[in-house]
């Protein structure tokens, strides 16, 4: 991340002994012919300098920095991470560490050379890390998105490592944070309870998008209400409920179709289940 700092540094300040483009040759062994100018081509020297060197074993690997400057700035949305860098920051680095068979990550910055600077990321999909260094031509604190998908209905531990650097080099903030990322659906559902048929216990799944007040009730076949399992409000997610075959009055029922209902603002479903004996 230094290097990153110190060369964009000289870029602002058109430095020739940072000066990196044109070059010859394939990275690592250029051959740098510096014309005097800063422009894409010094960028794009030092993009692929960055990413040969991100490749190399144990370049990745998470870190656990001790804690320096006031503790990072993040929210999470159900697909996304937004970090926001404190005032006055030139430099950053991130570094995520998860687990690969639970979620997959990745960024928006396509564009590694632009007019606020570089921002230069890479995801390791089978060792599950995400590295991403951005330096600014001035002083920059516009957030950094970091986009997720969930592959597991549960939820997820990620180890975020950071450090954000001002002027001259100075640290302003450093650390390693956990984050835990909570899957959450896109849009209402009801699913078939298994096992079905069911003696004498079934487990029915449904999915909130966003918390909800939800009713749960179980009908016989004639319509009549069996037993009212929820009646509350239920945080978004995805959501288990379990029926023992019993009552309003804790007995248990006689053997037959039944039916589950769920209401909610803007949704209601019912789908048929089979008590055996």
């Amino acid at each position: 991340m230094l290097d990153l700092s110190t060369f964009v540094e000289g870029w602002k300040t058109n430095g020739p002994k940072y000066e990196l483009g044109p070059a010859t040759g394939t990275v690592p062994h250029f051959k740098p012919a510096p014309d005097g100018v800063y422009n894409n081509r010094d960028g794009m020297v030092f993009t692929r300098m960055w990413h040969w060197d991100k490749n190399k074993s144990g370049k990745m690997l998470a870190k656990l920095l001790a804690s320096e400057g006031p503790a990072i700035n993040v929210t999470i949305s159900n697909d996304h991470i937004i970090v926001y860098p404190p005032m006055g920051t030139q430099a950053m680095e991130i570094l995520l560490d998860y687990p690969t068979t639970d979620i997959q990550f990745s960024t928006n910055s396509s564009k590694a050379v632009s007019e606020r600077g570089i921002i230069l990321s890479k995801v390791d999909t089978l060792t599950g890390k995400l590295i991403l260094n951005a330096a600014y031509f001035e002083a920059n604190s516009m957030p950094i998105h970091i986009n997720y998908n969930h592959l597991q209905k549960k939820y997820v531990n990620v180890n975020l490592s950071y450090q954000f650097i001002g002027k001259d080099n100075i640290v302003l903030s450093a650390g390693t944070q956990a984050l835990e990322l909570k899957p959450i659906p896109k849009e209402f559902a009801l699913h078939q309870n298994y096992p079905n048929p069911f003696n004498p216990v079934t487990t029915i799944n449904y999915d909130l998008p966003t918390d909800a007040h939800v009713k749960f009730v179980i009908y016989d076949i004639l319509g009549r209400e069996v037993i009212e399992l929820v009646n509350e409000k239920v945080p978004a997610g995805y959501q288990t409920i379990t029926w023992n075959t019993r009552n309003h009055f804790g007995q248990t029922v006689s053997a037959g179709i039944y039916f589950y209902q769920i209401q909610t603002v803007g949704f209601i479903k019912t789908r048929k289940m089979v008590l055996l004996k």
